[in-house]
């Protein structure tokens, strides 16, 4: 029986209406009435009571939670010193390579191998160290044509 220019409040306590007469237990009425007809104080009471503690407690949660937020120069701050670390390792990284390339490096003309004979007595002396000349067997050389 919704009237066509009904109200969305109208609607909504007709609504509520409906369910007191259907016997739904603890509806209260829009206008601000007072409690529903089958309520206990005491009960009532208890249950005021924990929610008092839980929003205490919530209180507490927050106050907790503001002190510790971060503000912007804590950020700006962090930002920083983390900027600085990265450009620090990179450069630090940078000059590790760089040292291991240069040193890790094969010369570039090989070097020469030195053999030092010593001086001593115990030398071969120098006239059994050369092996003489071979002579040709015919006495003939090759460069004097002789046929």
């Amino acid at each position: 029986m919704a009237t066509i220019h009904e109200t969305p409040l109208g609607k909504l306590q007709r609504e509520l209406d409906e369910l007191r007469e259907k016997g739904v237990r603890g509806v209260l009425s829009l206008t601000g009435g007072g409690p529903p007809e089958d309520y206990d104080l005491d009960q009532l009471m208890k249950r005021v009571e924990v929610l008092e503690k839980d929003v205490a407690g919530l209180y507490t949660d927050v106050a907790v939670m503001r002190s510790n937020y971060a503000t912007k120069l804590d950020v700006v701050s962090a930002e920083s010193t983390l900027v600085k670390w990265i450009v620090g390792v990179g450069i630090a990284l940078a000059s590790a390579v760089i040292g291991y390339l240069n040193f890790s490096k094969p010369a570039s003309q090989p070097q020469p191998i030195v053999i030092q004979v010593p001086s001593s007595a115990s030398a071969p002396s120098a006239d059994r160290s050369v092996a003489p000349a071979k002579k040709p067997l015919s006495g003939k050389t090759s460069d004097s044509g002789g046929r």
